[in-house]
C-alpha cells in the first residue's frame, strides 16, 4: 500500500514539474568587469565572472541585482522578464555596459530574446495519384473571310464552307429508316419511324440512296458614314475631402491620410523581424516619421516591443504622427504598470498646452 501511495505522489510531482514553464537568463559585461548575479535574493554564481550564462528560472518577472567585484562600482538593480509579448518562454541575454555618463547600466534595449521551442516530429503517410488526360483532337473547319474597305464604305464578304453529306433511306413493310453521315466527324445518325399498313401485301424491300450536296454563300455589305466628332463642354467638380474621414470619429485630426492596412502590415513585420530592441525602435520611428498612423496602428506597433520603457518611448514619439489624437487614451491597455500610463498621460497633456 505504501508503495502505491509513493508511486502516485511521484507521478503527481512529475506531472506538475512538467507543466511549469521555464526560461533562461544570461548576463555578460561588455568591458570584462566581473560580477555576481543575485536573483530574488539568491546568489547564482559563487565566483565573480564577466559572463554568467544559462541561468534557469521559472518566473516571468523577477528582481535581479548585479554586484561587481570592484566594490567602487555601484550595484545594478533591475526587474527583468523571461517571456516575450506573446508569453513565450525565452532565453534572455542582457549586456552590461557603460552609458554616456560612464555609469554601468543594463538596458532592455540591449537585450535579446530567443524563444525556447520544443521540436515535435510527425510522420505522415501520403498517397500520390497520377491522372493522365488524353488530348482532344480538334477538327479543322475551313472558313474564308474577305474584307474589302473602299474609302467611306466598309464591305464584309463571308464565304461559308461547302457541306456535303450522305443520306440513305430504307423502306420496308414495318417502317422507314433514314441514315445520315456527318461529313466532319464521320458519325452515323439513324432516324426510324414505324408504319403499320393494313391490307397491303408487300413482297419485297425497296432501298433508296440519296446524296445531297448543299452550298451556302453569304455576303454582308456594311456602309459606315464618317461624321464629324461632337464636342461637349464638361465641367469637373472635385468634392473629395482634404483628409481621411474615420467613421464615428469627430475629434481632433493630427495628420490627414493614415497608412493603408497592407502598407502598415509590411512595416510592422519588418520591425518584428529584428532581434534587438533598439533596432526595432529605430525602424519603428523611421516608419512613423514618414507616415500618418491611426491610434490602433500605434498600439499594434507597440506590441512588437518586449519592454515597458521601449513601448513608452515609442508612444511619446508617435503622438506627433497620429490621425485620431482624441483616441490616444486607448494606448493605456498596452502597458503593464500604472506608473507608465501616468507618465504617458502627463506627456500628452503637456503637448496639448
Amino acid at each position: 500500500m505504501k508503495k502505491i501511495l509513493m508511486i502516485a505522489l511521484l507521478s503527481t510531482l512529475v506531472f506538475n514539474l512538467s507543466s511549469w514553464g521555464q526560461g533562461m537568463l544570461t548576463f555578460f559585461s561588455q568591458d570584462g568587469q566581473k560580477f555576481w548575479v543575485i536573483i530574488n535574493g539568491e546568489k547564482k554564481n559563487m565566483q565573480a565572472q564577466y559572463n554568467v550564462k544559462d541561468i534557469p528560472v521559472t518566473f516571468q518577472w523577477g528582481k535581479v541585482t548585479i554586484k561587481f567585484e570592484d566594490n567602487k562600482i555601484p550595484d545594478i538593480n533591475k526587474t527583468v522578464q523571461v517571456v516575450d509579448v506573446d508569453n513565450n518562454w525565452c532565453h534572455v541575454k542582457y549586456m552590461i555596459k557603460k552609458d554616456k555618463k560612464g555609469k554601468y547600466v543594463m538596458n532592455n534595449l540591449d537585450a535579446t530574446f530567443d524563444v525556447i521551442t520544443t521540436t515535435t516530429t510527425t510522420t505522415t503517410n501520403s498517397t500520390t495519384t497520377s491522372t493522365t488526360t488524353q488530348p482532344t483532337e480538334n477538327v479543322p473547319v475551313n472558313t474564308t473571310v474577305t474584307t474589302t474597305v473602299p474609302q467611306g464604305t466598309q464591305t464584309q464578304t463571308t464565304n461559308t464552307q461547302n457541306v456535303n453529306f450522305s443520306q440513305t433511306t430504307n423502306m420496308n413493310p414495318t417502317g422507314v429508316t433514314t441514315t445520315v453521315t456527318d461529313p466532319v466527324t464521320g458519325e452515323t445518325i439513324t432516324l426510324g419511324a414505324n408504319i403499320n399498313i393494313t391490307g397491303v401485301n408487300t413482297t419485297g424491300v425497296s432501298t433508296t440512296t440519296t446524296t445531297t450536296s448543299s452550298t451556302t454563300t453569304g455576303t454582308t455589305n456594311t456602309t459606315i458614314q464618317n461624321k464629324p466628332p461632337v464636342t461637349t463642354n464638361t465641367q469637373t467638380i472635385n468634392n473629395q475631402p482634404d483628409h481621411y474621414v474615420m467613421p464615428g470619429y469627430n475629434g481632433k485630426v493630427g495628420c490627414p491620410w493614415p497608412m493603408k492596412e497592407n502598407d502598415f502590415a509590411e512595416a510592422k513585420a519588418s520591425v518584428a523581424s529584428k532581434s534587438f530592441e533598439d533596432s526595432k525602435l529605430t525602424i519603428a520611428k523611421q516608419v512613423t516619421s514618414s507616415n500618418c498612423l491611426l491610434c490602433s496602428q500605434v498600439k499594434e506597433m507597440m506590441s512588437t516591443f518586449s519592454f515597458e520603457d521601449t513601448k513608452l518611448e515609442f508612444a511619446k514619439f508617435a503622438y506627433d504622427y497620429v490621425y485620431d489624437l482624441n483616441n490616444y487614451y486607448k494606448l493605456n491597455d498596452a502597458f503593464t504598470f500604472e506608473s507608465t500610463i501616468d507618465e504617458l498621460n502627463q506627456y500628452v497633456n503637456s503637448k496639448k498646452k
